[in-house]
């Protein structure tokens, strides 16, 4: 249990860490977001920590007062009695927070005296010991007077709905479809590095959060490497908790099952093996492709397994993913196959063939369509939005979006210098691209506009990037050997 919950926008992290630590020196515990472990999700972290906390510190700047999540915050506290103010920039605080008096800590500096801090402090302590008063309970009045007003605020709302109405049909009319524009435009901020997990020597090819968010070990995520190993990774210790040799060649492609039973590896030889997850020992194997397997993904069932490779032959393979039985060999593609990816609900897999998208029945192999240009070069990913509805495709050119139903191309494209790797957030709002620039960026579906600064600690260009299974992390590989973990933050 914290001693104070520092409510803030993620925006002032810099302007906020001296003011925490200065709490921390004076003995008291505080609790901010970076405390936030990895594989624990975001929104159950926060509730939990905030309604144990003693006491809530608000910090208001131009950026948190317009934040929705600090003012969520702040009302239930004040309604609780445990909120304490400070305004850390000049700003317009919010309506309802007018009467709480905010200590001024706008040219505060760490290690000087200064009034507004010790003002702020001796009412934090207050809070502590229980000494604040609880907010003032509403003022009776009289009937007659009870009346007037209910009867002037009745006819303020209805006119205020009127003009809410209108203002809402003008608003859809002239932009239809976004709320998902909305959420995302007032959510998301960007990510921050977490750690950097031990590197494979060689470089990463792969990396997938566990979909079984409770192993007797805690949340995993595994790496594939071109050393021969697979990686699982504690994600609360955040040390390896199994590495399993591939028995072979480079590991270049892995994938687990939705229902977290069995993951799948690839090696450059060739060679396809089904792993039991639990028991972490491989239950099949097969002679996949004649040259590398690049790419293995699931259908959304678990039932069904695709392999592509861009050696042999461009040939993509569908398999039971029960017995590793082959079940179709797709052919007909243009080219080198480096992806592949499954329709969320499961009818329909796609796959790169050199620099055109191919188009498969998922339940006979037959080709759905001839397969139609994506790229000036090659396609080296593809990824489906959660919903279905969108097909992005990754290569030299940058990133694409199709209409999945129409197959039509939506525009704008997005930049990118080589992309290797793309994946859509689970709620379909974001996509995290990466490739030969060495970056990660976050991008706003909606409004095809980048998120937050690109993340840049990677020493070459990365060939995985993927989120968890709450979208509150993301994990990203390289050919530098690094697992890197980042963390979404908010506004």
């Amino acid at each position: 249990m914290a001693d104070i919950f520092i409510s803030y926008s993620s925006h002032d992290r810099e302007r906020v860490r001296p003011i925490a630590d200065a709490f921390e020196q004076r003995g008291w515990d505080i609790w901010w977001d970076r405390d936030i472990e990895v594989g624990e999700p975001y929104n159950q972290a926060i509730t939990a920590e905030i309604t144990r906390a003693k006491c809530v510190l608000v910090l208001w700047s131009p950026q948190s007062a317009k934040s929705n999540w600090v003012y969520e915050e702040a009302v239930k506290e004040r309604d609780r009695g445990l909120l304490v103010p400070a305004m850390i920039e000049a700003t317009e605080i919010p309506l309802g927070f007018g009467l709480l008096q905010a200590a001024d800590l706008t040219d505060w500096q760490p290690n000087t005296p200064h009034t507004g801090f010790e003002q702020l402090a001796a009412r934090i302590a207050d809070v502590l010991a229980g000494k604040a008063q609880p907010p003032a309970p509403p003022q009776p009045q009289s009937q007659a007077g009870s009346e007037r007003k209910r009867a002037r605020w009745q006819w303020v709302a209805a006119a205020l709905a009127v003009v809410a109405l209108g203002a809402g049909i003008l608003w859809f009319a002239r932009h239809p479809g976004t709320d998902k524009d909305a959420a995302s435009q007032t959510a998301y901020a960007g990510a921050r590095f977490v750690e950097a997990l031990a590197t494979h020597a060689g470089g990463v090819s792969k990396v997938a959060f566990d979909p079984v968010g409770a192993r007797p070990e805690g949340a995993l995520m595994a790496s594939a490497g071109l050393d021969g190993n697979i990686v699982l990774w504690n994600l609360a210790t955040r040390s390896p908790a199994a590495t399993l040799p591939q028995q072979g060649e480079s590991v270049m492609a892995f994938a687990y099952a939705p229902d977290g039973k069995m993951f799948a590896s690839g090696s450059f030889d060739g060679r396809l093996l089904l792993w039991d997850a639990s028991k972490r020992e491989p239950l099949h194997e097969a002679e996949g492709h004649d040259a590398a397997i690049n790419d293995i993904a699931f259908d959304a069932g678990s039932k069904l397994l695709a392999t592509a490779s861009s050696r042999d032959g461009g040939k993509v393979k569908l398999w039971s993913a029960a017995d590793l039985r082959l079940l179709h060999i797709l052919e007909g593609g243009q080219g080198a196959a480096y992806c592949v990816a499954f329709s969320p609900d499961g009818n329909t897999l796609a796959s790169g063939s050199g620099k055109s998208i191919a188009l498969w029945n998922a339940a006979d192999g037959q080709a759905l369509t001839a397969p139609f240009e994506a790229d000036s070069a090659v396609v080296y990913d593809l990824a489906y939005s959660p919903d279905g509805k969108l097909l992005a495709s990754a290569g030299q050119d940058g990133v694409r979006f199709w209409d999945a139903a129409t197959r039509q191309a939506l525009s704008p494209i997005l930049p990118g210098e080589q992309v290797n790797a793309i994946a859509f957030s689970p709620n379909g709002l974001l996509l995290a691209v990466a490739g030969h620039d060495r970056t990660v960026t976050l991008w706003d579906i909606a409004r095809r506009k980048q998120i937050g600064d690109a993340l840049t600690r990677h020493d070459d260009y990365i060939e995985a990037v993927t989120f968890d299974d709450d979208g509150t992390f993301i994990a990203s590989g390289g050919h530098d050997g690094k697992v890197l973990l980042w963390k979404i933050f908010f506004r």
